[in-house]
């Protein structure tokens, strides 16, 4: 775990090694702490879970015993700073975030969470935060096969009364190749 922390990153997202050894997650938050510390819960509507979501691994191709509610909980206990949630059933298709599960475990747990999965347009950024309680949005499609920035769903969501940090990256002042002079 040192390498990424090394290497310059302030973050590291755990998983489904997480799931399979919970002690990872105490064991990271007492090298680098909770704070350095995201636990990513892929979840799956399952109406045999108590909380109707079923945790997924394995780039949520298994399924667990584990209830995605419970597993929020006990990764926050362990020492979790955050929680990033995604929905299995809206990853990838656009139709926004599932606002229900995002709900749920931001409700639950007392340090921020990310929703994750289905972004198709920027209002579902928007929604994320105040519809589902979020704290921070992410998405990946929206940004990758279309010509949206990041910029502009930043713009979107400050429009709308969402407080966004600036995107320092776009007003950073570029060099500009020296003019070359020609030798006689």
């Amino acid at each position: 775990m040192c390498g990424p922390i090394r290497a310059g990153a302030d973050k590291v997202v755990v998983n489904t090694n997480a799931v399979r050894n919970p002690a990872l997650i105490a064991d990271i938050a007492r090298d680098f702490g909770g704070q350095c510390l995201v636990v990513s819960i892929d979840a799956a509507p399952d109406d045999s879970m108590p909380s109707g979501y079923r945790v997924m691994i394995g780039n949520a191709m298994e399924a667990t015993d584990r209830d995605a509610l419970d597993w929020a909980r006990e990764a926050v206990a362990a020492g979790a700073g955050e929680i990033m949630v995604n929905s299995t059933e809206n990853d990838g298709d656009r139709r926004g975030y599932d606002l229900k599960l995002v709900r749920l475990i931001a409700e639950a747990v007392s340090v921020p969470v990310i929703a994750m999965g289905g972004v198709g347009k920027w209002e579902h950024f928007v929604e994320g935060i105040e519809q589902g309680g979020a704290d921070a949005v992410a998405a990946g499609n929206i940004f990758h096969y279309t010509e949206h920035s990041t910029k502009k769903a930043k713009e979107f969501m400050a429009a709308a009364g969402v407080e966004v940090r600036d995107s320092g990256f776009y007003k950073v002042d570029m060099p500009r190749r020296p003019k070359y002079r020609a030798y006689a």
